[in-house]
């Protein structure tokens, strides 16, 4: 009697547990037009001269307290991806990074994939973690992929010695079709 008391406390709590989804960024919703977007973005007080085919660009926007440059990007008019860029204080990157992955981490739980990988001859926690990053001698990045096979990609990297943090969320759905729709493109060349 135990057991199946049990087994049906179990089965209506894994019940009662929505699976988790990303309906997109921001309060904005996945295949939202270029329109739509727009008027959604000038409701939080964010302007746009942008023009750019199939994107919008902020330069200077306030994001989870952050401030950094926001793209939104669209394929056939339907917005399919957000990268919300920022510049690190000198020396503070690794700092900044784990500060944004640490709030998703409270929104969202662990992360799906979580790296932090140290090229040759840096080692993490050698103290030179800042040099590493500056040079581009690290691999860092965590992922959380939700099941409606949307994801959000947040990544520490620096090109020139100039490190960002990029947060980017994504629509899996038109994700696949845009990947497949190459894949037929570079079939039909070859």
């Amino acid at each position: 009697m135990k057991r199946v008391i049990v087994v049906l406390i179990v089965f209506l709590f894994v019940t009662q547990i929505p699976a988790q989804t990303l309906e997109g960024f921001w309060s904005i919703p996945w295949k939202s037009s270029i329109s739509e977007t727009k008027m959604m973005m000038e409701g939080k007080g964010q302007f746009t001269n942008s023009t750019i085919t199939n994107a919008l660009s902020y330069p200077n926007i306030v994001f989870a307290e952050r401030t950094g440059k926001l793209s939104l990007f669209f394929d056939s008019d339907r917005f399919y991806c957000s990268n919300f860029t920022i510049i690190p204080i000198k020396n503070n990157a690794l700092k900044e990074y784990t500060n944004l992955k640490n709030d998703l981490i409270k929104k969202y739980n662990k992360p799906s994939k979580d790296k932090e990988e140290y090229l040759y001859p840096y080692e993490k926690g050698d103290g030179h973690e800042e040099t590493a990053i500056s040079g581009n001698y690290t691999k860092i990045d965590s992922s959380w992929w939700f099941d409606d096979s949307n994801a959000i990609i947040l990544s520490l990297s620096s090109e020139d010695y100039k490190i960002s943090i990029t947060l980017s969320y994504y629509c899996g759905e038109i994700m696949k079709e845009r990947m497949q729709n190459k894949s037929e493109s570079i079939n039909k060349d070859l």
